[in-house]
């Protein structure tokens, strides 16, 4: 009777990691996601999970703008 609620236990432990892990990826996927596409598939409704990658945004992030645009703003 024991080894099934430690089965259970383990089960259950899994399960809850599993969708902590998720709920904590999930919006990180999203912002690299998001990062690399253009303006237009940002604002696009519905959101579009399928789209070209671009680099862009690093560009102007990093080239157009001196000093890495607003980055040295954020504490280190």
């Amino acid at each position: 009777m024991k080894r099934k609620n430690e089965r259970i236990k383990d089960i259950i432990t899994h399960i809850a990691v599993i969708i902590i892990l998720v709920v904590t990826l999930v919006p990180v996927i999203w912002l690299l996601a998001t990062s690399v596409k253009r303006p237009v598939d940002v604002y696009a409704m519905p959101p579009k999970v399928i789209f070209h990658p671009t680099l862009e945004n690093y560009t102007t992030l990093f080239v157009e703008r001196p000093g890495g645009g607003r980055i040295y703003h954020f504490p280190v």
